[in-house]
């Protein structure tokens, strides 16, 4: 069940990547925005891949493996939040 879990969830994050690829090559039709857009979003995904190791690694020798997974429920909360917030702020 857990590998079956993780393989969906690599189609699915292979497929987000995807996407927000082709949202940025369609929000930004000028080239040289299109380029400074893409290096931010890959200069972003290096140090997320990074910094997702590292940090993952600390919490497990503080923690234990089990805190990887209940690590995303408080940053899922700080999401929501932030997106109910700005929907809030562009309704107003």
């Amino acid at each position: 069940m857990l590998i079956t879990a993780r393989a969906v969830q690599g189609a699915f994050g292979a497929m987000l990547v995807s996407s927000t690829k082709s949202l940025l090559v369609n929000v930004y039709t000028d080239g040289q925005e299109r380029a400074r857009a893409m290096a931010i979003w890959s200069g972003l995904a290096g140090v997320g891949a990074a910094l997702g190791v590292m940090l993952s690694g600390v919490l497990t020798d503080l923690a234990s493996w089990r805190w990887i997974f209940f690590i995303n429920l408080p940053i899922a909360a700080v999401v929501i939040a932030f997106i109910l917030f700005t929907i809030v702020i562009l309704i107003s």
